[in-house]
């Protein structure tokens, strides 16, 4: 082979490294990125509960094919199905979550939270339930995060 042929590839390959060495780190930053995002969205998600009720949190986050895993229940499939489920008045007591990880996939439109939530009657602020959850999110059109599968388990909260 001649030296120029093999200078030509050299700078092929080296060009080639560093191409896919700065698709990977910005790859790594938009992840990142998402996953602040999708936190963000988590705790928006809590405080909304806090402030306005579980109801309205948990139908204004969800996707329209959603589904909630609760103790002694058949999954509760889909917006229609939810909105029953959450039409009793939540105004007695407030629930409450503070997500602790986060991970989204690498084509950054998929993710889960996971951490521990309070639930509590309001008259008497004293911590009812506590235990851990787990949601899975996924992107809408227009680019938000929703959820479209949560389950919590009742037990050792922090």
């Amino acid at each position: 082979m001649r030296k120029s042929t093999v200078l030509l590839i050299l700078v092929l390959l080296i060009s080639c490294n560093n191409s896919s060495l700065h698709k990977t780190t910005d790859q790594n930053k938009l992840l990142e990125n998402e996953e602040k995002k999708l936190l963000k969205t988590d705790l928006a998600f809590s405080k909304l509960s806090e402030d306005k009720g579980m109801n309205k949190a948990f139908l204004t986050y969800c996707k329209e094919d959603a589904v909630l895993l609760r103790k002694n229940a058949y999954p509760i499939v889909g917006f229609d199905a939810l909105q029953k489920f959450f039409s009793q008045v939540d105004s007695s007591f407030t629930l409450r979550w503070r997500p602790v990880y986060v991970k989204i996939s690498a084509s950054a439109d998929l993710g889960y939270t996971y951490g521990f939530y309070e639930f509590f009657l309001k008259a008497q602020a004293d911590v009812i339930e506590s235990g851990t959850y787990v949601s899975i999110w996924e992107k809408d059109t227009n680019n938000n995060w929703k959820y479209v599968l949560d389950s919590g388990n009742e037990g050792l909260g922090k």
